[in-house]
C-alpha cells in the first residue's frame, strides 16, 4: 500500500539506533524516557528504557489541509515541560491557533493539543502519526478485534507490514475486517527489549477514530468530526510511554492511569463472574448441573414488558400489565401474552438468588415500540395521562418525543417497526432514569441490569450511515457540514447518570457491546454480556469482550452447538485464554445454546477450569508468562488467593515448561496444581525457582490446563 498522506503528514520517525537527534532545542524527561523537540515543536529524538537507547524521532499532530502561518512560539514551563503555539491557516480562509504541550508525568511524556478557531463551524481530520523506519526489526500491537473467518490471537504482536492486522480499522465498531477497542498503539523492538506506546486518553471527546498501519512502519490515529470554529477550543491528550518489548507494557500504564475505565464501579461484579444464560425459562433448573458448568448469571429474556422502551411501567407491586407477546425475532406468538407484576418478577429473581446465581433485568434505551410500530402519527388523545404508558405511540409523542432519532432528512428513524431512540433527549432520558429507579425499588432481588446492544452505535439503517441523530446538537461534532448528536456523546452522558443510580443501590450494570467495542464508553459498566453478531463463531466477541474486561467479568454469546464446532476444545480454550466465559446450554435460551448431551459434556469437562478464573484480573507485569519454545499459548490472571494461568492450544498430551517473571509475591514456596479438561482430580505441578522466576512443568490434556498458583 502506497502512503498518500499529503498535508496531513505528521511524521514521528524512529531512525537508526546510533543516529543523533537533529535540531533538538528542548527535551522533556521522565524515568526511562526522554523526548527531544526542535524549535518548531516537532519531536526529533528520544532516549528509551533502562539501556538508554538513542532513537531519533520527528513528528507532530496535524490538521488536514492546514499549515502554520507565521513564527512558532516556544516557551519553557515551570513543570519542566515545554509549550509551542502557532497560527493555523486552513482551507476556505479559516484561521485558528494550535497549542502543543509536552509535559513530564508519572511514567509518561504527556502530549496535549489545543486547537482554537472562530467563524462558522467546520471540521477536518486531526491526525497523529508515528513511523518506524526499520519495520523489519519491529513488531506492532494494538487491541485488535479480529475478523469473522478465523480466530486471530489478539495478544500476538504482528510484523509491521501492509494490513498486518487491518489496513484501516475503526475504533469500536464490529466489522468483518476487524477493529480495535482500546486507543493505544505499541511498537516493540524485541532484540533490545524496548517498546514505545502512544496512548490516547479515553477521557477525550472521541467521536470517530481510525488506526492505520503500513509496511513502511507507519502508525496513524485519525480523529474525525470534531467541531472547530465558533470560538471553540478542542482539546486532546496523549501519552508517550516507554516500556519493555511486550504488549503488556503500554496497556499496564494505561490501566493504572485510567483505572476507572477498567475497574468495575461496583466491586461485587467480580463475584458474579461465570458462565451465563439469556432465557425466559420459569421452571425449575438443575442447580448441580449448572454449577458444574461454572454458571453464574441469568439475563432475563422473558420479554415481559408491554413494548420495547417500557420495561418497568409506572405501577405498584401487585398491579398487573400484559406482555406484548413477541419473541426476540419479532414474531408475535399469542401464547407469550401473559399477565405480569413486579412481585412476579422479583419472585423470579429471589428464586435464582437462593440457588446462588444472579438475575439481571433486561434494559435498553435505543428502541421503542414493537415490530408493529410503523407510524408515529396515531396519538390517542382520549387516554388519560396516567395511562399514556399503555400506548407506545401516545406515550412517546406526549412525553418522550425528544428521544426520537432523526436522519439527515429530518425523518424519524424506524427500522423493522422499531423507532430508533437517542438516550440524550432530555424528556426521554428522564423517563429512562425513572424506569431505572422503579427497577431498583420494585425488583430488589435482581442483581442489576443487562443493557442490550445499542444498534445505532454503528448503523441504524442500511448503507453504512454514521451513528448521528440529526434532530439534536451535541455541540461536540460537525457531521457532513451540519450539527447532530453522535451516539458516543449520548451513550456516555446517559450512562453517567444511570450508573450512579444503580451503583448507589449496590446494583451492577452489564452491557452487551455487540456492535461497538469502545473503552471510553465503559466507565459505568461493571461487566459484559457480549452478543456475537452476525457470526456464530464469536471470534470478535471473544477478543473484544476479553480486552475490555481486563478487570471485569465478561460473558460471550454462544449461539448453538455449531459455535463449538469443528473443535470444541479450541472453543473453550479461546475463552480461557482471553479470560471470558461462554453461555451455558440453558432451558429456553433465546437464540442461544440449549441443553443437549453432546455440548453438556464439554461444559462439564471445562467447568472446573472456568471456575478457577472467577474474580480474575489480567497480570500485566513485564514478560509475565512464557511457554518455552512457544509450543502453547498462556495468559496469567490474578484471582482471589493467588493466580490462575490458562495454558492452551498446546500438545494434546505431555508436559510444557511455563515460566513466570516479575509477578508480585512469587516465591519457591508457591503451591501449584493443574486442572485438566475431563480429569476430576487436580494434577501436581513440579516447580523450580531460579533467578527470581518460577518455572512450572505443566501437564496438559487435550492441549490445555489451568494452573492454580497459591
Amino acid at each position: 500500500m502506497t502512503r498518500q498522506w499529503g498535508s496531513l503528514v505528521s511524521a514521528l520517525v524512529l531512525l537508526a539506533p546510533l543516529q543523533l537527534a537533529i535540531g533538538a532545542q528542548y527535551q522533556v524527561s521522565v524515568k526511562d524516557l526522554t523526548v527531544r523537540l526542535d524549535d518548531q515543536g516537532r519531536i526529533v529524538g528520544a532516549t528509551l528504557g533502562p539501556k538508554k537507547l538513542q532513537r531519533a524521532l520527528t513528528g507532530n499532530t496535524t490538521l488536514e489541509g492546514c499549515r502554520a502561518g507565521g513564527a512558532i512560539i516556544a516557551q519553557k514551563l515551570k513543570s519542566d515541560g515545554v509549550e509551542f503555539s502557532s497560527k493555523l491557516l486552513c482551507p476556505e480562509q479559516r484561521e485558528g491557533t494550535m497549542l502543543q504541550r509536552f509535559l513530564p508525568r508519572q511514567g509518561s511524556v504527556r502530549w496535549e493539543i489545543e486547537i482554537s478557531s472562530g467563524g462558522e463551524p467546520w471540521t477536518v481530520p486531526i491526525t497523529t502519526k508515528l513511523q518506524w523506519p526499520t519495520p523489519d526489526v519491529a513488531d506492532f500491537w494494538t487491541s485488535r478485534l479480529g475478523g469473522d473467518d478465523q480466530w486471530e490471537d489478539p495478544l500476538q504482536p504482528q510484523p509491521m507490514s501492509n494490513c498486518s492486522w487491518a489496513c484501516s480499522s475503526a475504533y469500536g465498531p464490529y466489522s468483518r475486517v476487524g477493529g480495535f477497542c482500546i486507543p493505544l498503539a505499541s511498537v516493540l523492538e524485541n532484540q533490545e527489549d524496548a517498546g514505545l506506546s502512544l496512548v490516547l486518553s479515553p477521557e477525550d471527546p472521541i467521536l470517530e477514530l481510525t488506526l492505520t498501519t503500513d509496511a513502511e512502519g507507519t502508525v496513524a490515529f485519525r480523529r474525525l468530526d470534531s467541531r472547530l470554529g465558533q470560538g471553540r477550543t478542542v482539546k486532546f491528550a496523549m501519552d508517550l510511554v516507554a516500556h519493555e518489548a511486550d504488549w503488556r507494557g503500554g496497556l499496564r500504564w494505561m490501566v493504572a492511569r485510567y483505572e476507572p475505565f477498567f475497574d468495575p464501579p461496583n466491586p461485587k461484579a467480580s463475584e458474579m463472574a461465570g458462565t451465563g444464560a439469556y432465557s425466559g425459562w420459569q421452571g425449575p433448573v438443575d442447580v448441580g448441573r449448572l454449577k458444574r458448568m461454572a454458571f453464574s448469571v441469568l439475563w432475563e429474556a422473558a420479554f415481559d414488558w408491554p413494548y420495547m422502551g417500557m420495561y418497568f411501567p409506572p405501577l405498584d407491586d401487585d398491579e398487573t400489565w400484559s406482555s406484548a407477546g413477541y419473541n426476540s425475532g419479532g414474531d408475535h406468538i399469542p401464547e407469550l401474552v401473559k399477565q405480569l407484576s413486579y412481585r412476579t418478577l422479583n419472585d423470579r429473581a429471589r428464586r435464582l438468588s437462593k440457588e446462588g446465581f444472579h438475575y439481571l433485568s433486561y434494559f435498553n434505551f435505543d428502541a421503542w415500540g414493537w415490530q408493529d410500530v410503523f407510524s408515529l402519527k396515531v396519538v390517542n388523545r382520549n387516554i388519560p395521562q396516567k395511562y399514556w404508558w399503555t400506548d407506545p405511540v401516545t406515550f412517546l409523542q406526549q412525553k418522550a418525543a425528544d428521544g426520537i432519532l432523526r436522519d439527515e432528512r429530518g425523518s424519524e428513524a424506524i427500522v423493522e417497526g422499531l423507532v430508533v431512540m437517542d438516550g440524550d433527549g432530555p424528556n426521554y432520558q428522564a423517563d429512562i432514569l425513572e424506569q431505572v429507579r422503579r427497577q431498583v425499588e420494585k425488583i430488589p432481588d435482581s442483581s442489576g441490569l443487562a443493557i442490550d446492544r445499542i444498534w445505532w452505535g454503528v448503523d441504524y439503517t442500511t448503507g453504512g450511515a454514521r451513528p448521528i441523530n440529526y434532530g439534536a446538537d451535541d455541540i461536540v461534532g460537525w457531521y457532513h457540514g451540519r450539527p447532530g448528536r453522535h451516539f458516543s456523546v449520548s451513550f456516555k452522558d446517559t450512562l453517567s447518570k444511570l450508573g450512579p443510580l444503580m451503583h448507589g443501590a449496590d446494583k451492577v450494570i452489564f452491557f452487551n457491546p455487540c456492535l461497538s467495542y469502545r473503552l471510553d464508553h465503559m466507565r459505568e459498566v461493571d461487566g459484559f454480556f457480549g452478543e456475537v453478531w452476525p457470526t456464530v463463531r464469536g471470534y470478535t466477541g471473544v477478543n473484544g469482550t476479553g480486552l475490555l474486561a481486563l478487570r471485569k467479568p465478561g460473558i460471550v454469546w454462544t449461539a448453538d452447538n455449531s459455535s463449538l464446532k469443528p473443535d470444541p476444545d479450541a472453543f473453550f480454550q479461546r475463552h480461557l485464554y482471553m479470560g471470558v466465559y461462554p453461555m451455558v446450554p440453558y432451558p429456553k435460551n433465546d437464540h442461544s445454546i440449549t441443553p443437549n448431551p453432546w455440548a453438556d459434556q464439554y461444559y462439564f469437562d471445562y467447568g472446573p477450569l472456568m471456575a478457577a478464573m472467577r474474580g480474575k484480573k489480567w497480570v500485566l507485569a513485564p514478560h509475565a508468562i512464557e511457554v518455552e519454545g512457544n509450543v502453547a499459548k498462556a495468559n496469567l490472571f490474578e484471582v482471589p488467593g493467588g493466580y490462575a494461568a490458562p495454558v492452551t492450544f498446546g500438545p494434546q498430551d505431555g508436559t510444557v515448561k511455563v515460566i513466570l517473571r516479575n509477578v508480585p509475591g512469587l516465591t519457591e514456596e508457591m503451591h501449584c496444581e493443574a486442572l485438566l479438561p475431563g480429569v476430576q482430580q487436580p494434577q501436581t505441578v513440579r516447580t523450580a525457582f531460579k533467578d527470581g522466576a518460577l518455572e512450572l512443568q505443566v501437564p496438559l490434556k487435550r492441549g490445555c490446563a489451568v494452573v492454580r498458583i497459591k
